[in-house]
C-alpha cells in the first residue's frame, strides 16, 4: 500500500485515537477506506484499517445516556454478537473462536461494534458518504450529526448509535480518512490539511531514461483481471489479503480489551 506498510497505517490512525493533540483532543475512531477496484473495473473503496475508543468521562453526550437508558444490556449484548457472527460467516469467516471476534469478546461496545460492522462495507466511487468524498475530491465535516438528521452514509444509524456527532471525510490520492467524534467540532481547515498531508501518497520517482527504444507486441489476454498497486485483487490471494486484515484488526481489538481489563481500576 502506498501509504506504507500495514503497521504504519495502523500507526497513523492509532495516533489520532490515542494520542491527544496540543489541545488534548483525540477522535473516537478513525478508518481508512483504501482504493480497489472491482471485476468490471470500477473503483470501490474498500476497508484498509481502523482503530477506536470508549469515549472517557464527560465525552458522553446527553443523546447517548438516553440512548442507553432503559436497555436490557445482556439482551442488547447477545443481539450485537449475533449480528456480528452472521456478517462474518457471510463474508466466508470460519465459525471459530480464533476466527471470530464476537466468540472471542465478552462484551461489544457501541464503538466497537461501529467499526467492527464497518469492516463488511464497501463504496462504489461517487456512492455513500466514503464514495462521493473520493470521487468529488472534497472533504466532508458534518458536526451535530445525532441531532441533524443527515444521512451521511448507509452507517449513519451505527454511528449515531454510537454517540458520533462529528464525522470528517478527507480524500486522498488512493483512499478516504473517516474520523468520528463524539463531541461537537467546528469545522476547522488546519485539521483536513494535516490529515490529508499524513495520508496522501508521496510523489513517484522520476521514471529512468530510455536508452533504446523496445517494442512490444501487443497482447490481449482475457483472464487477466483488474491489478492495484501491483496486487490481483480478483485472485483467491487478493480475497485471502482483504480477510488478513480484517482478522488483524479483531485480533488487535481483543488485545486492547484484554490489557484494559488487567489495568486495576482507582477506587
Amino acid at each position: 500500500m502506498t501509504v506504507g506498510s500495514d503497521d504504519n497505517l495502523q500507526n497513523k490512525l492509532s495516533d489520532l485515537v490515542e494520542t491527544p493533540n496540543s489541545s488534548n483532543f483525540s477522535w473516537n475512531y478513525a478508518i481508512f477506506w483504501q482504493v480497489s477496484r472491482s471485476k468490471s473495473g470500477d473503483l470501490v473503496l474498500c476497508w484498509g484499517d481502523g482503530s477506536c475508543r470508549e469515549p472517557k468521562d464527560g465525552e458522553r453526550s446527553e443523546m447517548m445516556r438516553m440512548l442507553s437508558m432503559g436497555r436490557e444490556e445482556e439482551t442488547h449484548q447477545t443481539l450485537r454478537k449475533r449480528v456480528l457472527q452472521k456478517l462474518h460467516a457471510l463474508f466466508g469467516g470460519l465459525d471459530d473462536e480464533e476466527d471470530s471476534c464476537a466468540l472471542v469478546l465478552d462484551r461489544v461496545t457501541d464503538t466497537e461494534m461501529f467499526l467492527l460492522a464497518s469492516m463488511y462495507f464497501s463504496f462504489p466511487r461517487g456512492q455513500g458518504g466514503p464514495g462521493k468524498c473520493f470521487h468529488s475530491a472534497q472533504p466532508v465535516w458534518l458536526s451535530d450529526l445525532v441531532n441533524s438528521g443527515s444521512d451521511y452514509c448507509v452507517r449513519s444509524f451505527l454511528a449515531k448509535s454510537a454517540g458520533i456527532q462529528t464525522v470528517v471525510l478527507v480524500p486522498t490520492d488512493i483512499g478516504v480518512v473517516e474520523l468520528g467524534s463524539t463531541s461537537c467540532l467546528p469545522h476547522s481547515d488546519e485539521s483536513l490539511s494535516s490529515i490529508s498531508l499524513s495520508f496522501s501518497s508521496p510523489p513517484p520517482p522520476p521514471p529512468p531514461p530510455v536508452r533504446l527504444p523496445v517494442v512490444v507486441a501487443n497482447h490481449n489476454d482475457d483472464n487477466s483481471s483488474s491489478k492495484i498497486f501491483g496486487k490481483d485483487l480478483h485472485s483467491s490471494s487478493g480475497f485471502h489479503h482483504q480477510h488478513q486484515q480484517h482478522r488483524q484488526f479483531r485480533e488487535k481489538l481483543t488485545v486492547r480489551k484484554m490489557d484494559d481489563n488487567r489495568v486495576p481500576k482507582r477506587l
